[in-house]
């Protein structure tokens, strides 16, 4: 009985050392909502947003779909912002270049709120002012987080 017990305990603790060397992180296009109370259109969801930096306090829109994910980042650098948190300049594989570029190509698109997802948190919107190329700085990051994405890079 406690040799099952502490199998069980330590079987936990395993899986929860793995989870720490996972991160999820999505940059999805997003618009500011006119009315905070309004039902996004369909193939868009509502997240609330605190304000930041980069971005302005309010409700916004997410498409259903990221354009980019952390399997789209090959490397990175972080690098501390002076609001506390970090950035993370990452260069992309070609399927998130692909895809960036295809976004960032239409000139309707620059300028317009980009909304960062990391473990179901946003955790910034910021606007995309020129065409991506195969890098792309993404903002919003903790420490922790930072040390997560680069374990999650080396295992994966």
């Amino acid at each position: 009985m406690i040799a099952r017990a502490l199998f069980t305990l330590l079987l936990a603790l395993g899986c929860g050392q793995q989870q720490t060397n996972t991160i999820s992180i999505k940059l999805f296009p997003a618009v500011l909502a006119s009315d905070p109370l309004s039902e996004p259109a369909a193939g868009w969801t509502r997240v609330e947003f605190p304000g930041g930096p980069r971005g302005r306090a309010g409700v916004y829109h997410l498409t259903a779909e990221p354009i980019m994910t952390d399997w789209n980042i090959l490397t990175f650098k972080g690098a501390s912002q002076s609001d506390g948190t970090m950035a993370v300049v990452a260069r992309l594989n070609a399927y998130g270049e692909s895809k960036l570029k295809a976004f960032s190509g239409d000139p309707t698109n620059l300028k317009k709120p980009l909304a960062v997802e990391v473990d179901g948190r946003l955790a910034d919107v910021f606007t995309l002012l020129t065409e991506t190329s195969d890098r792309i700085t993404i903002y919003g990051f903790t420490e922790e987080e930072v040390t997560r994405l680069r374990k999650h890079i080396e295992t994966r």
